[in-house]
C-alpha cells in the first residue's frame, strides 16, 4: 500500500521539533526519531513505518539542539527531511509504509466504562493481525471498555465486554402500530433475558402484537412493515386516481409483494386498469399513464408571460399523458394552439 493512499498530510511548509534536548547522532538514532516523527503526524503506527537506512559513508553528526523534520515536497510524503541548526547539516530519508492488513483503534482518548459508537474508532494498517484484534469497526459498536485507552490505542478483546442494551415501552402499543426508537427506553445490561431485543433494527418497525408500557421487547413482539398505497374507496376500471381515493398504511413485510406501490405520488394522476375494491393494496400492475385530457373535452390552458397569467377555454384535438404536448382548439377564436398536459383536463403554455 502506498503511503499516499494511507496517510492524508497536507504540505507542512513550517518545522516541527520532534522533542526537547540535544540529538546524540547516529544512522540508528536518526531513523527512530523520524520514525516516530512521522508516527505522530499521521496517526499511522510505528511498526507500520519503515526507514531507510542512511548512507554509511557519509556519518551522522550529533546535533546540540532539538532536530527538526518536515515533509519537504508539496504532494510527496515519502520523503522526510531533517535538519540540524547547530552544527548546521540536514538528512533526507525516504519512507515507506508496510501495511499488510488493518485493525481498528481508538479514534481519540476513550473513559473507562464507555460505550462504543462508530465515531470513537478508526481503521490502521499494519504489519499483521494481532491475537485479539479487531478488523471490523461495526463489531465494536455497542460494547464497554473496561479500562482507559488512549486515541490510536489498538482495540483488542481484553478491554471490552459485551455490554448488551434491552428496550422498555414508554407507553402501550396496539398491535401493527409503528414503534419509534424515540418512544423506548434503552437499558444497559451484561445479562439480557433470553430472546431479549438487544439492538434496534433498521427499517420501518410496527408492533406484532398488543404490548404493555416499561415492556421488554423481545424479537417476538416486533416485526418489520413497509408503507404501502390502498384503496380508501372503491376505484373503477379507467378511472383516473386522485388524493381522495388512495390512503397510505403499514402492512407486515412479509405480507407485501415486490410490486406493492409504497407512495401515493405512484398512483395519483394515473388510470386504474382493473377495478379496485376498498381495502385493496395497490400493485404496479392496477395502474398506467392516464390520458389526463381527452379529445373533444374541455381543457383550462394556463398561459404565463412573466407576472402575467392568462387563463384560456379550450377544446382538446386529441388524446394526451401527463406531460406530453397536446392541439388545443380556442373555444372563444377557434386558433388551434399546443399546450402541456398538466392534468386532469389542464394543460399549461408552452413558453417562447
Amino acid at each position: 500500500m502506498q503511503l499516499t493512499r494511507v496517510i492524508s498530510i497536507l504540505y507542512i511548509g513550517v518545522w516541527a521539533p520532534l522533542a526537547s534536548g540535544a540529538f546524540p547522532g547516529g544512522g540508528v538514532a536518526l531513523v527512530n526519531e523520524a520514525t516516530s516523527w512521522v508516527s505522530q503526524e499521521t496517526g499511522l503506527p510505528s511498526g507500520v513505518i519503515q526507514m531507510s537506512a542512511p548512507d554509511r559513508r557519509v556519518p551522522i553528526k550529533h546535533c546540540e539542539k532539538t532536530l527538526k523534520f518536515r515533509f519537504p515536497f508539496k504532494g510527496n510524503q515519502r520523503t522526510i527531511e531533517a535538519v540540524c541548526q547547530e552544527p548546521s547539516w540536514k538528512r533526507f530519508i525516504r519512507v515507506k509504509v508496510n501495511a499488510n492488513t488493518e485493525v481498528v483503534a481508538a479514534a481519540q482518548d476513550l473513559p473507562h466504562g464507555h460505550i462504543l459508537n462508530a465515531s470513537d474508532l478508526k481503521l490502521v494498517p499494519y504489519l499483521m493481525s494481532i491475537d485479539g484484534s479487531y478488523a471490523d469497526p461495526n463489531v465494536l459498536v455497542g460494547l464497554k471498555l473496561v479500562s482507559p485507552i488512549n486515541t490510536d490505542t489498538i482495540i483488542d478483546q481484553s478491554m471490552v465486554i459485551n455490554q448488551m442494551a434491552v428496550f422498555t415501552t414508554n407507553r402501550t402499543y396496539e398491535a401493527g402500530e409503528l414503534i419509534e426508537r424515540t418512544g423506548l427506553t434503552r437499558v444497559e445490561t451484561e445479562n439480557p433475558p433470553e430472546n431479549a431485543l438487544t439492538k434496534w433494527p433498521t427499517g420501518v418497525i410496527t408492533a406484532s402484537d398488543y404490548l404493555e408500557a416499561n415492556q421488554t421487547l423481545s424479537k417476538s413482539n416486533i416485526e418489520q412493515s413497509e408503507y404501502v398505497v390502498v384503496a380508501s374507496t372503491n376505484i373503477i376500471r379507467g378511472q383516473v386516481i386522485n388524493r381522495n381515493l388512495i390512503i397510505r398504511t403499514l402492512q407486515r413485510k412479509k405480507q407485501i409483494g415486490t410490486q406493492t406501490l409504497s407512495m401515493l405520488e405512484e398512483a395519483i394522476g394515473l388510470e386504474a386498469t382493473r377495478t379496485i375494491r376498498s381495502g385493496t393494496t395497490l400493485s404496479v400492475s392496477d395502474v398506467a399513464a392516464a390520458d389526463l385530457v381527452r379529445k373533444g373535452e374541455k381543457v383550462t390552458l394556463v398561459v404565463t408571460r412573466g407576472a402575467l397569467t392568462i387563463t384560456v377555454d379550450t377544446i382538446a384535438m386529441e388524446d394526451g399523458k401527463i406531460g406530453e404536448q397536446v392541439e388545443l382548439t380556442n373555444a372563444e377564436s377557434g386558433k388551434v394552439i399546443r399546450g402541456i398536459v398538466s392534468g386532469r383536463h389542464q394543460a399549461r403554455g408552452i413558453g417562447p
